[in-house]
């Protein structure tokens, strides 16, 4: 008759290891294939289950050449580690699945993602190894629920203060201006006039639910009524992303509204210079979350977002 000796309140690590030991030499039904696929001598599986034999006080193994069969009180056991062990696994499994850290996940405007967001994500994985970080580019606004559906942990937006919906976790200003080559703002400030006509190049889609394609420079020309010294005419050109009305800028097409963390390096390298004496239209990049319970890597990559934010600001006067 199989028994166990009861001296154990609970099973100590050694029991435990030679019954996993047993277990698997029970399914490779020889010593040697067992021994490889602990990846031990056949001796050390020898030895450990003669310990478990010894100390349950009965043979679970008859030996027959190579072979290996159970007897009935080993195959009583078996059946047992069987529901046991096959719990555990998976179990293991997802606790190491649990432990590793998941990827962030980012819903950034294309043009902040593009110019400001992604050159700095070096950075941000050098100081934390471990996380991972999914950015997509994205206009629409996101609420609590949308973000819920797309698995979205951080949302990073731009627009005028105030216009997003839901809980915002962090409001940075963003302030915007009239950017253009050297030689075009040059020669729009000439007092020759050598400019007839003053080109706009507008971002169609700037933030979600922007009341017409070129809102941004409307917004900035109420601000400043009489922004060069000339009557000109007016022609408007639209792409869909920043960038490119920048990168038309550049090449001396017209002028662009910059928006100040995106143009930065573009006016430290001289390739876009800003209107002189021009008040610049006040905008904010707001950052939201799915709430407060977030998971660590999250709050990790919002305290990095934060001081990049915060430390990036504009610091060029506007007084020519």
């Amino acid at each position: 008759m199989f028994f166990m000796h009861t001296g154990y309140s609970v099973i100590d690590g050694s029991l435990a290891s030679d019954l996993w030991i047993f277990h698997v030499v029970a399914q490779s039904r020889t010593f040697e294939e067992a021994s490889n696929t602990l990846a031990v001598t056949q001796s050390a599986v020898s030895q450990r289950i003669a310990r478990l034999e010894l100390r349950l006080g009965t043979k679970l193994f008859e030996r027959k050449g190579r072979q290996a069969r159970l007897t009935p009180n080993g195959q009583l056991l078996f059946n047992s580690t069987i529901s046991g062990f096959d719990a555990i696994v998976p179990a293991v499994q997802a606790l190491k699945s649990a432990g590793k850290s998941r990827a962030i996940r980012v819903s950034c405007v294309p043009s902040l993602a593009l110019e400001w967001l992604t050159p700095r994500l070096g950075g941000f994985l050098k100081l934390y190894p471990d996380c991972n970080v999914e950015i997509f580019g994205d206009v629409a606004a996101l609420d609590q629920k949308q973000m819920t559906g797309q698995n979205i942990d951080v949302s990073i937006r731009y627009g005028p203060k105030g216009q997003c919906i839901g809980p915002v976790l962090l409001s940075v200003d963003e302030i915007c201006f009239p950017v253009g080559s050297p030689e075009v703002v040059r020669q729009l400030f000439s007092a020759k006039g050598e400019i007839e006509t003053i080109t706009l190049l507008h971002d169609i889609a700037p933030w979600d639910s922007a009341p017409g394609p070129e809102e941004e420079w409307a917004m900035w020309l109420k601000e400043n009524p009489a922004p060069w010294p000339h009557d000109l005419k007016r022609r408007d050109l639209h792409f869909n992303l920043a960038q490119l009305a920048y990168r038309s800028a550049m090449a001396g097409t017209g002028l662009a509204m910059g928006r100040a963390r995106l143009v930065k390096r573009h006016l430290r390298d001289g390739t876009l210079v800003r209107l002189p004496s021009a008040k610049p239209a006040q905008f904010a990049i707001t950052v939201q979350t799915l709430g407060k319970a977030l998971p660590p890597e999250v709050d990790i990559f919002l305290e990095w977002l934060r001081y990049e934010l915060e430390e990036d600001h504009y610091d060029v006067p506007f007084e020519d």
